[in-house]
């Protein structure tokens, strides 16, 4: 039996029922309209109506028998609609949100307002509202034809405080021919002051390439609540793009200076914006929220070469042994010797280039090994400069005394 009650006060059914009931009862006086305009006027054309005509004539003897009939069905059409329109607007009102008494983190704008939804329309001219801490803003009524719930929205002019616990308060709530008031009071929190959950390159990190962007990333969205700045040491511009409401790409302007430690730091800025406007009202003043150090790549270099001095056996190889896994044909193409000789270049392993000449080396002459700057590690890192050494092969031998 509670259920069955349960169903009946249910406003979502009686809104149901009130359209069926209204539909009824204009589709029945519109027969009955139909009809009589067929009967009285005759403009309609009998030959295109008379299936439908018959169909009417079925129908009046069960429905439209006679005028006692007509009115019977209108009085019980017209108390059903009584009965359905007083469910709605008779009974105390229902708040379907929020349904709790405190709230969690929830997000105020311009674009998505506090919402209060109510399951039947309410006495506007009675109720009272406000919010506290004061926001400026304007409170907005909206109603649901379909079911007939009403909707408080508050649009604030301007932004929340971040970090703040905001109080709701509304009074006076009755349905429209209702007698019963009550009150009903919740709270949220608006979101806390954003902070850095992600940077990459990470604190610490190693051989980052003279190119590579910087990506941070927030734990809230923060638009028109925080700004933020971003600095590095040396000196460093970037061109900085928001790719979401919590990430940022930083692309350098220029490249990283090589085998350089960069510290990055990151500023924020807590502000207040005003929607209407579209312009920052006042803002807090900047924090640190974020301080980390990454190194950039070596430049591509020598590590070691041989030979050296002066005395270098004709059938020597050469070797070179670069700083950082090497491009072998760029390398191979950046080598050359002078005076020129034939050659054959091999690789011991990822850095180390052997030269081999086909036939020794000439003796007692000095030769001159540049290895040019066009010569690229594997990450693309060019030789800062042309490196350049040399050697001299020995000499003949010659007589230096006879004796006796």
């Amino acid at each position: 039996m509670k259920q069955v009650v349960e169903f009946v006060i249910n406003v979502r059914h009686q809104s149901i029922a009130l359209i069926i009931m209204l539909s009824l009862f204009f589709l029945y006086n519109g027969v009955i309209l139909f009809t009589h305009i067929k009967k009285n006027k005759n403009v309609l054309d009998p030959q295109t109506l008379h299936s439908f005509k018959k169909f009417l004539y079925k129908i009046n003897h069960f429905l439209f028998g006679s005028h006692k009939k007509k009115v019977i069905f209108n009085i019980i059409f017209f108390i059903g609609l009584i009965l359905c329109s007083l469910g709605i607007t008779l009974p105390e009102p229902k708040i379907l949100f929020p349904t709790e008494p405190s709230l969690g983190i929830t997000e105020i704008s311009d674009k998505k307002p506090l919402t209060i939804k109510f399951d039947k329309p309410i006495d506007k001219k009675i109720l009272q509202y406000e919010i506290n801490p004061k926001i400026d803003g304007d409170w907005q009524f909206s109603n649901n034809l379909l079911d007939f719930s009403q909707t408080l929205k508050f649009v604030p002019k301007e932004s929340p405080k971040m970090e703040t616990r905001y109080t709701v308060s509304v009074n006076n709530i009755k349905s429209i021919f209702g007698t019963k008031k009550k009150n009903y009071m919740f709270s949220m929190q608006t979101a806390p002051a954003p902070k850095v959950t992600l940077v990459n390159p990470k604190d610490g990190s190693k051989e980052i390439l003279p190119q590579q962007d910087i990506i941070v990333e927030t734990d809230y969205p923060h638009e028109h609540l925080a700004e933020f700045s971003f600095e590095s040491n040396p000196p460093l511009e970037f061109n900085t793009e928001k790719k979401s409401d919590v990430r940022y790409l930083l692309k350098p302007k220029e490249e990283y200076k090589k085998s350089t430690d960069y510290n990055f730091k990151i500023y924020r800025n807590l502000i207040s914006y005003n929607y209407k406007n579209q312009e920052k009202t006042s803002a807090s003043e900047k924090q640190e929220i974020w301080n980390s150090y990454f190194r950039t790549i070596d430049a591509s270099g020598i590590e070691s070469y041989s030979p050296t001095g002066a005395g270098v056996l004709a059938n020597t190889p050469i070797k070179i042994k670069f700083k950082q896994d090497i491009d072998k044909t760029s390398a191979e193409s950046a080598f050359s010797i002078n005076p020129k000789i034939d050659r054959n270049l091999s690789w011991d392993n990822n850095r180390t280039l052997k030269f081999t000449q086909k036939s020794d080396f000439a003796k007692n002459t000095k030769y001159e090994i540049t290895i040019n700057k066009s010569a690229k590690s594997l990450n693309s890192v060019s030789l800062a400069e042309d490196f350049k050494f040399n050697f001299t092969t020995i000499g003949y031998v010659t007589v230096s005394k006879l004796s006796p």
